[in-house]
C-alpha cells in the first residue's frame, strides 16, 4: 500500500545483488495502481544492509513514470528514501520507506 501524495496498491519484483561487503543492492521495478485509476511505473535502486534481523536497513533512489495527467509531475521529479524491509509474523515482507522529493532550484551565481 502506498500512502501520501501517491496513494494506491503497490506490486513489484526485486532482483537484488550482493556486494562483497555483504550489503545488497536492490533493483526493484513494478507498478502502483493509484486510488484514482492511474498506473505509475517505478524503479528503485540503492543499497541495503541485512541487519538488524527482521528490520533490514535500506536507502533508495526512485524514478517514476505515468501518462496519467495527475502524475505527470513525476517526470520532473526524483525521490530518495530511507526505510526498512520488515519481516512479519506471517512470513511476509513489508517494505516501509520514508520518501523525500528532490526538486531542482537555480544555483546562485
Amino acid at each position: 500500500m502506498c500512502e501520501g501524495r501517491v496513494q494506491g496498491s503497490f506490486r513489484g519484483a526485486n532482483q537484488p545483488r550482493r556486494r562483497s561487503d555483504r550489503a545488497f543492492e536492490p533493483d526493484f521495478q513494478g507498478v502502483i495502481q493509484t486510488t484514482d485509476g492511474a498506473t505509475v511505473f517505478f524503479e528503485y535502486l540503492g543499497y541495503g544492509r541485512a541487519y538488524p534481523a527482521g528490520r533490514r536497513q535500506i536507502v533508495v533512489a526512485a524514478f517514476h513514470l505515468s501518462d496519467h495527467e495527475n502524475y505527470k509531475w513525476l517526470y520532473d521529479s526524483m525521490a530518495v528514501g530511507v526505510g526498512e524491509v520488515r519481516s512479519t509474523a506471517e512470513d511476509q515482507v513489508q517494505l516501509v520507506i520514508d520518501w523525500s522529493e528532490l526538486v531542482w532550484e537555480p544555483i546562485p551565481d
